[in-house]
């Protein structure tokens, strides 16, 4: 086992958190702009950070499989718990974009 995630994960993991942060701020404050030319390039620019988002999970997705996994020391309902939030949130990021 390893002891930390593989580089490519872990730059895969922060630049889909930020990417999903950014969108979903995008999405948040997108009443706010006037009509007009700006709400629509905002509301391009949420688009295609989303789709950034499922562009990038696919490989997202091949690096976590590929790589190495930290040992994960915690007892068995805490790891049967974080393998779910972990499925659920993979899901979220397939499901929202579309």
């Amino acid at each position: 086992m390893a002891s930390r995630y593989s580089l490519p994960s872990i730059a895969l993991h922060w630049t889909m958190a930020f990417a999903i942060a950014a969108a979903w701020l995008l999405g948040q404050f997108l009443e706010e702009f006037p009509r007009g030319a700006e709400r629509i390039q905002a509301n391009g620019a949420h688009a295609l950070i989303g789709l950034a988002v499922f562009a990038l999970l696919l490989p997202r997705l091949l690096a976590r499989l590929a790589g190495p996994v930290p040992e994960d020391a915690a007892p068995g309902w805490e790891k049967r718990l974080a393998q779910a939030a972990h499925l659920l949130l993979y899901a979220l990021m397939l499901a929202l974009p579309l």
